[in-house]
């Protein structure tokens, strides 16, 4: 497990640069709204994640820090149940949203924003909060060293964490060939970065790239088949990728005890004429997990979300 990528500077300036994006600004609106079909993984992680915040039995005085709050969907329903917030996002437009969102809490004096890196020192005291959320912005951190030990002093003794992922070996991707191909190659060299679902990638950046990189040129690594799915994103950011065991196992190296864990959606199905199959089938895996009749079914949801307390 690589606590540290190499080039940290190079990962962080290019973090800032993608989230400051105007296309980033999507995340203000759309991407949780009931039209996109995609929201839909979204509402309902967000949901289970407010269940467990909940499920502390925190009192109302209690205090909540939130990395990567993006634009405030989940801080606001935070303050709703009345604790005080505070959010770090490194988005200044994403933060600027949440203070729209929270303006009556912004201006009550029980929400805040701060406009920075996760993975910077925070200005904030120690063993001031009594919960920490994360919400899918685990994997753009390239040192979970400093990070983790950021929470950790800030968190209060005894308290919890609460993070979100999306899943390395959701269900959905193992049911076309070149993304099945691809999580198997996740597997079998326990891979820690995202690579593009293209043969092309599979075999010049996966461990595999020692006896195929130097063949990445070839005309027959640039056909239209070898390339297809290829990424070509301008940003070079290394995206981490994470599985529940992969998760557990940080949260441990960290000194936390994981205490709850689930998974949130299998599929979301567009409106066609497989829609009502998709959605019925969607809806009994999540039944199964939530019932803890296969437990095991997070392990291939599309999000997995763990509470685990610091010791």
């Amino acid at each position: 497990m690589k606590l540290k990528i190499p080039h940290q500077d190079i990962q962080d300036q290019e973090v800032k640069n993608w989230w400051n994006d105007e296309k980033t600004k999507k995340w203000h609106h759309f991407t949780y709204d009931q039209n996109n079909y995609l929201s839909g993984h979204l509402i309902l992680r967000q949901k289970k994640i407010l269940d467990f915040l909940k499920n502390l039995n925190l009192p109302e005085s209690a205090k909540i820090l939130e990395l990567g709050c993006g634009a405030g969907q989940t801080a606001k329903k935070i303050c709703e149940l009345g604790f005080e917030y505070v959010g770090i996002d490194i988005s200044k437009h994403l933060c600027d949203e949440s203070e729209k969102k929270c303006e009556k809490y912004v201006k009550l004096g029980k929400a805040s924003f701060l406009n920075q890196s996760i993975e910077k020192e925070y200005l904030l005291k120690d063993n001031d909060f009594d919960a920490c959320v994360i919400v899918g912005s685990m994997q753009y951190v390239g040192n979970l060293e400093k990070c983790f030990n950021e929470i950790k002093r800030t968190l209060k003794k005894d308290s919890h964490i609460i993070i979100c992922q999306a899943n390395m070996y959701a269900l959905l991707d193992l049911i076309y060939p070149r993304s099945s191909i691809l999580r198997l190659i996740y597997f079998i060299f326990d891979e820690e970065f995202l690579i593009s679902p293209s043969f092309k990638s599979m075999l010049c950046n996966s461990k595999l790239k020692k006896f195929f990189k130097k063949f990445e040129n070839s005309n027959l690594m640039n056909t239209k088949f070898m390339t297809k799915g290829e990424d070509n994103w301008k940003y070079k950011i290394k995206k981490r990728i994470y599985s529940y065991r992969r998760l557990k196992k940080i949260l441990e190296y960290f000194n936390f005890k994981v205490t709850n864990k689930t998974g949130a959606t299998f599929f979301f199905p567009k409106k066609n004429i497989f829609y009502l199959f998709w959605y019925s089938l969607d809806l009994i895996l999540q039944k199964l997990l939530d019932l803890k009749i296969l437990p095991f079914l997070k392990n291939f949801s599309d999000n997995i979300i763990i509470v685990a307390k610091k010791k």
